[in-house]
């Protein structure tokens, strides 16, 4: 048994293995493998979590993960969208083009 916060966070996601959530300053959170880390010092708009990776983009765009305990980068340019499946990062960095990150290998996409 853990004790995380003394006072309920403003937003809880649990998937799997990884607790994602905000503290009282909006910070986001990720509790993994008994380690509680802040992987980001504001409140991102979107986080998505799927398979122990909590996905979120960072104050420029730019797409991050935390994974297995580490934040990694996804995306070397800033993404307009982004979607998640199982552990596989789909993000858009234009109108036209699309890419995906798997297993630390990007992958592009031009109809």
């Amino acid at each position: 048994m853990y004790d995380i916060l003394p006072y309920m966070p403003d937003r809880i996601i649990m998937k799997h293995n990884v607790l994602v959530y905000n503290d009282n300053r909006g910070f986001l959170h990720a509790f993994y493998n008994g380690k509680d880390t802040r992987i980001a010092a504001y409140n991102p708009k979107k986080v998505a979590v799927r398979d122990d990776m909590v996905v979120f983009q960072d104050l420029d765009g730019y797409v991050k993960a935390f994974y297995k305990g580490k934040i990694i980068p996804i995306s070397k340019e800033i993404a307009f969208e982004f979607e998640v499946f199982n552990q596989t990062v789909i993000y858009k960095t234009n109108e036209y083009t699309w890419k995906a990150y798997y297993n630390g290998k990007t992958y592009e996409y031009l109809p």
